[in-house]
């Protein structure tokens, strides 16, 4: 089921070498203490590694490249948001106005895999959420002479400016027109960050992938899970917290290549596929998209539907790019008796259903 149109020219991916980051958390000696083998202990790691006030950076090893090292990341991202933490106390999720969105755009999300929200949350909101994340990096905007890595990464952030910018009205709304009023878990906060700087490196996590949604009380993360009913993940979402030109490591999008996936994963039923067994062939089905940047200013989300295929890429521009890329959750599997959403769907037209 290949997307008929354009290829992909981007450059093969190379292997970077991750020196330790300085705070917060884990060092690379003290990874290698927990694991021999990078991929399969990541989880482990990850688990090991402690919450300090939300929030962990952590470091992969350098001979975790390409789709493994993407996968580890979107594992241990949908890891952090399975364990719910609780909201602090005097914290409250914003109210529930909902102003959804037009049938264009619901029907460009089912034909194209995604939707650009433009000022989805605000500017200030943005600005807050950078404010922290500089602080938790331990670096400084203006002390560009620090930023010695190509990404950093932040786990999972729950204090105010994260939840309100997770729970716009606008976001509420979008969330019930793509998932279905009343199936969808309302954000506890955002996260993960994969925060990329201007580097002459590659960032050595920019292989194609599928972000995998269940299974994932397996220690390997390739050996987590996604199926045609994507069980466990109702959406990816991408906010831009930091304006994002075409330079400054914008996502990459597979326009349509959620339909190819959808058809790869029909015939395996409510098991569905690994990670590994997914990726054994690149992504090849996919490799005929159009690929479109995920680009825009400081408040822009794009929601997406599970099965996108997407990559990072190299900053090539001159400022820090700060993204959160958490999933939406869903309140359960979907149900029969009620109205499809338009993720099923896409995957309905996608398996010819």
């Amino acid at each position: 089921m290949d997307c008929p149109v354009k290829s992909d020219n981007a450059a093969p991916v190379e292997s970077v070498d991750d020196t330790a980051i300085t705070t917060p958390v884990m060092t690379r000696r003290a990874w290698h203490r927990y694991s021999e083998r990078a991929y399969t202990g990541c989880l482990c790691a990850a688990r090991r590694i402690g919450w300090a006030d939300d929030v962990y950076v952590h470091v992969l090893p350098a001979d975790l490249t390409g789709p493994f090292r993407a996968g580890a990341y979107a594992s241990i991202s949908v890891m952090a948001l399975r364990m719910q933490w609780p909201l602090k106390n005097g914290q409250k999720m914003p109210a529930t106005e909902h102003t959804g969105l037009s049938t264009a755009q619901v029907e460009h999300f089912i034909d194209t895999g995604f939707v650009k929200l433009e000022d989805a949350f605000s500017a200030d909101l943005a600005q807050r959420c950078r404010d922290e994340l500089w602080t938790d990096m331990g670096l400084s905007p203006d002390r560009p002479d620090d930023w010695m890595q190509p990404v950093i990464r932040v786990g999972f952030k729950t204090s105010s400016p994260f939840i309100e910018a997770a729970n716009t009205p606008r976001l509420r709304g979008a969330y019930d027109r793509l998932v279905g009023a009343g199936r969808w878990q309302a954000p506890r906060g955002l996260g993960t960050f994969p925060i990329r700087f201007p580097s002459p490196e590659s960032p050595g996590d920019d292989g194609w992938h599928v972000d995998m949604s269940f299974g994932i009380e397996h220690s390997d993360f390739m050996e987590w899970r996604a199926n045609v009913k994507s069980s466990g993940r109702a959406l990816l979402m991408l906010f831009l917290l930091s304006a994002v030109g075409p330079d400054d490591a914008p996502t990459r999008i597979r326009k349509g290549s959620h339909a190819a996936i959808a058809g790869r994963l029909l015939p395996h039923g409510d098991a569905g596929l690994t990670l590994r067994e997914l990726s054994a062939d690149g992504f090849a089905s996919t490799e005929g998209c159009e690929v479109v940047l995920a680009t825009g200013r400081a408040g822009t989300v794009y929601l997406c539907h599970p099965f996108i295929v997407h990559a990072a890429q190299q900053h090539r521009g001159a400022q820090p790019r700060f993204i959160a890329q958490p999933p939406l959750l869903p309140t359960g599997e979907f149900d029969p008796t009620l109205p499809p959403s338009p993720i099923q769907v896409a995957i309905r037209k996608a398996c010819g259903l």
